[in-house]
């Protein structure tokens, strides 16, 4: 259910940008193969990266070599635009789950306390040697 409901994320994102960079004298045909061909690009990236991919382009932050804005990016670019956002969200994952399964640090001993660990390993020694007739 998630995979249709992404798939159709992804179609609607690149419908939208193709009616906003719709061409004069493009047949219906012409139309509905250019949107395949758009498809086919981003087949396997979620939808979501794509439909992101297509917003950065409508806010010229698409971070690409490109800089002219005026058109609807290749279906390659489109494809590496939402790579580089695929790629962004993984990383994050990544951050998020490091982060999440970090174990707090051991609290810091404190002078005290380490006083009190070595006066009773002083005694350990100290009834061991006694109970071997040994003074320390």
């Amino acid at each position: 259910m998630e995979r249709a409901y992404d798939e159709r994320r992804a179609v609607s994102a690149i419908t939208k940008m193709l009616m906003f960079y719709a061409t004069t004298g493009m047949s219906e045909e012409q139309a509905a193969i250019r949107g395949e061909v758009y498809s086919e690009a981003v087949s396997d990236i979620p939808g979501w990266a794509v439909d992101e991919a297509v917003n950065r382009w409508f806010k010229g932050q698409a971070g690409v070599s490109t800089k002219n804005y005026d058109f609807a990016p290749s279906p390659a670019l489109l494809r590496e635009i939402a790579e580089s956002v695929l790629k962004l969200a993984t990383g994050q994952r990544v951050l998020f789950t490091r982060i999440l399964a970090a174990r707090p640090a051991p609290a810091a001993i404190s002078d005290e306390r380490k006083a009190q660990m070595a006066e009773r390993v002083r005694r350990i020694i100290a009834d061991a040697a006694d109970a071997e007739g040994e003074t320390v």
